[in-house]
Parts: structure tokens; sequence; C-alpha cells
């Protein structure tokens, strides 16, 4: 029988996965009430399902990657890199950031995304 620990590290990277492919699946992980952090805002889940689309236009192709990853029984915390090519003119831009979620009952009850994208690194 998997650990709470293990089921954490398993949801965290299906979470990854998830965006990555950018599955509709992604937005059952939370909860509906789920409280979600990114940067200063506090969009509800249904917010931040569009709020994404400016970045998802700009760079079709961006992807995270997980360079750190670490959980306990009731989260689980990702250092990542995201990167993908504009669309405008194929330059790649790369940038990182965290996301730590809080986990109850196998679902992510709250959560944070902190990157910060203002300050890419272009090619």
């Amino acid at each position: 029988m998997a650990t709470n620990r293990e089921k954490n590290l398993e949801l965290g990277r299906r979470f990854n996965d998830l965006w990555n492919a950018r599955d509709p699946a992604f937005w059952e992980l939370p909860t509906p009430a789920a409280v979600i952090h990114v940067g200063k805002a506090r969009p509800t889940v249904a917010q931040a399902m569009t709020g994404e689309a400016p970045l998802l236009e700009a760079m079709p192709d961006c992807r995270r990657e997980i360079l750190r990853e670490t959980v306990d029984d009731d989260h689980f915390i990702h250092h990542w890199r995201c990167s993908g090519r504009l669309a405008s003119d194929g330059r790649l831009v790369e940038w990182d950031g965290c996301t730590w979620a809080r986990i109850g009952g196998g679902r992510i009850t709250e959560i944070w995304i902190f990157g910060d994208s203002r300050d890419p690194r272009l090619e």
C-alpha cells in the first residue's frame, strides 16, 4: 500500500504532466473550492482555467520541467523551469518558479504558484 508521501509525489508529477499535455483532467486535481495563489492574485479555479490563455497563446509549446521535488504527508513542492518558443518570432524563453500544493483527500485543496516571467531568459 502506498504511503501518503508516495501518493503526493505521484499527484505532483501528474499535476505537472497534465499541465504539459494541456489535458483538461488537470483541472480535476484541485477541489472546486481550492484556494489558488498566483503571486498576489487569488483566482478561483474557473478564473485560473482562463487566466493561462495569454501565456499559452504567446508560447503554445511551453512546458514545465521539474528540477527538484519534495513531499510530506500533506504537500508536494516543485521547483520547475518553464520554457517555450514565442509564437511571434520563435525565440526561446525560460524562467524558473515553484509550485507548493496542500493535499487533502487525494486532491489539491490549496496551491501557491510562484514564477517570475517578467524576468525571463531569452535566446
